[in-house]
């Protein structure tokens, strides 16, 4: 280990049940355990500390088999073992509780505790298994009815289901990853009791959490970790005077400097009521209601803890409160100014911020850089944009700013947001929520899971922000941490306020019987009297401003110098190459499968790909097919690539194309007289409308139906082609149009795209693709629309938390993308047939899909992939006429360039 060594029992050590030797174990280059070597003995409560990030939950999903190691031993009882999967783990005795419990709501407490596990006979013995459990729930004082279902239980009672898991299969080695986070007072002693008579009888448990006063009162023994290493394995003294300096060692061995435990609170007198909430009642999931007649008032420059069991109401008052869920009665008045049924941008820009439990899941925007996650609630501001299109330097500039001021530790404002650790990313979100100077901040359990160093700091900024008269709600299960930084405490239980103590009074007994449902004895008090400041009723803190001020030449010099570091870091971007390559990579796999394909049918593939290339580029007409087939391919993918980004799934760009072509065929021949330069323009605006209203259809049906939108936009595909079909058999038919194959009377040639090389079928349509490939760019990097719609695609939760209308940007997103493929269908008719017909397109929607995957839903990588299968397509014909290679042979290629870069990318996420 280290020299950081606590002193050995006298008596010597319990023989090892567990012993971890100089495991390693590597994510995507990133180091997460580095030799660590790790002991459990006979009869031991060991507790595993360290920050986030540093290796603790790895190293124990090693020893449960859900992770292999790289290298390292693990032994058991002193015998080498090498688990395969956690059912090899429970064989040996090891059973794991995880954080985050795993149960099924709807069947009983016996049903989770057998399931999975099998049976002597056809049939399950639950009868014994019923008596089973009844044994085992009174030998350890676990309290549990067999026949209750799980979703009558609280969190603590669901809590000792999965430990009641664990002994029904046997273990004799328990690990508890963060098992108290949730747990009442009550809950967490009678936890305890449970470790402690667990030990006595031999077993040992392993014990992962962040407070350090909850380690030194259940364990004997402490390992530290940092950054995937162990650090140090010391002994806890049994003597309480001692184990203070002992929490201070650690936390020090946590972080690697000196943690200040004592929050410095200094006494303010509250000012006037910032936020008044009045017999507020909110349905929960299920039905019952989640909060019942709940009234509350948080005053300026207060901090009004509300503690209670998670599941009590408080994430619905959350989702109120931030305008994300719309109460049935009751009022909610910030600053006077009614806020109960705005939506969450509105209640953002009216000054409330909200620090989420779970930032990834409700604060961050995944894929997102973090220089981006800084704009999400501030896109409307005028520093930010410059009417549609945002501010680039601004943002950036921004980004630096906040990241230096709350000791946001990034390698750089380009790195995605995912990538930072919990505790930054935690700072991330404080730095988003605070520059812009709220008058009310909700933080929800806003320390949940981060060390002792992030917590640290995330409380000490709430405490200054209510020194600077902010009124703070701190809804938080950790009693320990609303009683440090609270001026008030209410408590919460099943959806009401049973009673309001101050910190001074908060003793374990008060608080347990409380979060328990038992009303309080005590008044409601107020803060502990007169303060050393006070905030007058017209007075406000000085806002921060964040928007960038003038420059002067020194500031200009460092901008360019910025653009520049900036430029290089985009280019030296390992995972753009890694990217880039592959794609390359899957074409040329694609390419030399088909060549082995080729020698089988007695053809040299070189003289295949010689042909394949000459039919393409060759000659002046393969350049023109090229191009004829590369224009709808363009036009539709970038419509997929907008909806994908929004995470939209649209299959029905097919459909979208003959809807748009039936648009531009509608307005040449309906709009007589004008210009030819009118006439194509209005031939592409209405073909666009016409694709954009064919694809907000299944839109609308998911945003207020809940369709799925891949089944919706499939359906549509067949509609719109049996509709063309139709019109073009009946009202617009050409009568003089003598062969079978029905089409529509010739559109005039004042609505004809200009030809682009004389004398070929090429058409000017290739422009507009690549024009409009510029455009969409333009929109999803570079305008707040198209920022919007990519934040729904990488996270709804947080683009709705954020203030972004989910419903609203996919109805956008499909809308565009309709209209994007319709003008693939525009093209088709007044550049390349000149009619209307029912065999318009030959799969140009569903190739549209290989490309915009091909092109990593990139318009610039569009106009490659598009041009790389236009000229797969125009060259087919060359191979089968002149060397008898089958064309399908071209959509065999397709199809494996398409698995080959989907394949790459699916390997790539499960690592």
């Amino acid at each position: 280990m280290t020299s950081e060594q606590g002193i050995r029992s006298s008596s010597g050590p319990a023989p090892a049940l567990i012993r971890m030797a100089n495991i390693v174990k590597t994510f995507a280059g990133t180091t997460a355990n580095d030799r660590v070597r790790f002991e459990l003995r006979s009869g031991e409560i060991h507790a595993l500390l360290g920050e986030n990030g540093a290796g603790k939950t790895t190293l124990m999903n090693i020893l449960y088999g859900l992770y292999h190691a790289d290298s390292g031993e693990v032994y058991v009882r002193d015998g080498l073992v090498r688990f395969r999967s956690p059912a090899d783990a429970i064989k040996h005795g090891i059973g794991m509780v995880h954080q985050s419990l795993r149960h099924i709501p709807t069947i009983s407490v016996v049903e989770n505790v057998v399931l999975g596990m099998g049976s002597d006979g056809l049939f399950l013995d639950l009868d014994r298994a019923r008596g089973r459990v009844r044994e085992l729930s009174d030998r350890y004082r676990l309290d549990l009815d067999p026949d209750v279902p799980m979703w009558q239980l609280s969190v603590g009672q669901q809590q000792r289901v999965e430990i009641l898991k664990a002994l029904y299969r046997d273990v004799t080695i328990l690990i508890l990853d963060e098992p108290t986070s949730m747990l009442t007072p009550y809950e967490t002693e009678g936890l305890f009791a449970f470790m402690a008579q667990m030990a006595d009888e031999g077993h040992g448990i392993v014990f992962i959490s962040h407070k350090l006063d909850e380690v030194l009162a259940s364990c004997q023994r402490v390992t530290v970790m940092r950054d995937g290493a162990d650090v140090a394995t010391i002994d806890v003294p049994e003597d309480g005077a001692l184990r203070a300096a002992t929490a201070s060692r650690l936390a020090r061995l946590m972080v690697g400097r000196d943690v200040i435990f004592h929050i410095e609170k200094p006494p303010l007198e509250p000012g006037r009521v910032v936020i008044a909430i009045e017999e507020l009642r909110v349905e929960g999931e299920s039905g019952p209601l989640a909060l019942n007649g709940l009234s509350l008032e948080v005053r300026k420059g207060e901090i009004l803890g509300l503690a209670g069991v998670a599941g009590n109401g408080q994430a619905e008052l959350a989702e109120v409160l931030t305008g994300v869920r719309r109460p049935e009665a009751g009022s909610v008045h910030l600053n006077d100014d009614d806020i109960a049924r705005l939506s969450p941008r509105q209640v953002a820009s009216r000054g409330v911020a909200f620090i989420p439990e779970k930032p990834r899941e409700m604060a961050i925007l995944t894929g997102f850089s973090v220089e981006e996650n800084t704009a999400l609630k501030v896109l409307d501001q005028p520093e930010i944009r410059r009417g549609p299109f945002l501010r680039q330097d601004a943002i950036e500039s921004r980004a630096g700013r906040l990241v230096a001021e709350f000791d946001v530790r990034t390698a750089s404002l380009g790195l995605p947001a995912e990538r930072l650790s919990g505790g930054n990313l935690q700072k991330l979100v404080l730095a988003c929520e605070l520059s812009r100077d709220p008058s009310l901040i909700i933080a929800a359990n806003p320390t949940a899971g981060l060390d002792v160093g992030a917590a640290e700091f995330v409380r000490n900024r709430l405490v200054a922000e209510r020194g600077r008269g902010k009124a703070v709600l701190l809804i938080s299960s950790d009693l320990e941490e609303v009683k440090a930084i609270s001026d008030r405490i209410a408590v919460l239980f099943e959806g009401r306020i049973v009673g309001m103590v101050s910190p001074d009074d908060a003793d374990d007994e008060t608080m347990g019987l409380l979060m328990a449902g038992a009303h309080s004895t005590h008044e409601h008090v107020g803060t502990r009297g007169a303060g050393e400041n006070v905030f007058p009723e017209e007075s406000q803190a000085p806002p921060e401003t964040m928007a960038p001020g003038a420059e002067n030449g020194d500031e200009d010099c460092d901008r360019r110098r910025g653009r520049l570091e900036k430029l290089v870091r985009r280019l030296s971007d390992r995972t753009a190459w890694i990217s880039l390559g592959s794609t390359v990579v899957a074409v040329i796999l694609a390419l030399l499968f088909i060549a082995v394909l080729t020698a089988m049918l007695g053809v040299n593939p070189i003289d295949a790909y010689v042909q394949l290339f000459r039919s393409t580029f060759g000659t002046r007409n393969g350049i023109a097919e090229t191009l004829v087939r590369a224009s709808p391919l363009m036009l539709a993918a970038l419509g997929i690539v907008i909806s994908f980004r929004a995470s939209v799934w649209n299959i029905g760009a097919e459909g979208q194309i003959y809807f748009g072509a039936l648009g531009a065929t509608l307005a040449a021949l309906f709009i007589p007289g004008l210009p030819a330069p009118l006439h194509v323009l209005s031939a592409i605006s209405v073909g666009f409308l016409f694709g954009a209203a064919w694809g907000a259809i299944p839109a609308l049906m998911r945003v207020y139906r809940g369709a799925n939108e891949v089944i919706t936009t499939l359906m549509l595909n067949f509609v719109a082609v049996f509709l063309v079909g139709y019109l073009v058999n009946w009202p617009l038919r050409d009568d003089d149009f003598l062969v079978p194959l029905p089409q529509s009377s010739p559109v005039p040639t004042s609505a004809w795209l200009p030809d682009l090389i004389a004398g070929t079928r090429a058409h000017s349509g290739i422009i507009i693709a690549v024009f409009f490939s510029v455009l969409v760019w333009v929109l999803l990097w570079r305008m707040a629309a198209g920022y919007r719609m990519r934040a729904v695609g990488a996270n709804p939760r947080a683009s709705l938390f954020g203030g972004i209308n989910v419903s609203r940007q996919i109805v956008l997103a499909l809308s565009l993308s309709g209209g994007m493929a319709g003008l693939a269908g525009v093209v088709e008719v007044i550049g390349l047939r000149g009619v209307l017909t029912d065999t318009l397109s030959p799969g140009y929607g569903f190739t549209a899909i290989a490309v915009a995957l091909l092109a990593g839903l990139h318009p610039a990588g569009v106009i490659v992939a598009a041009f790389f299968l236009a000229a797969l397509i125009s060259g087919a014909e060359g191979l089968q006429r002149n060397l008898g290679i089958p064309s399908a042979t071209i959509f065999i290629i397709q199809g494996l360039v398409l698995i080959f870069v989907i394949g790459r990318r699916v390997l790539v996420r499960e690592r």
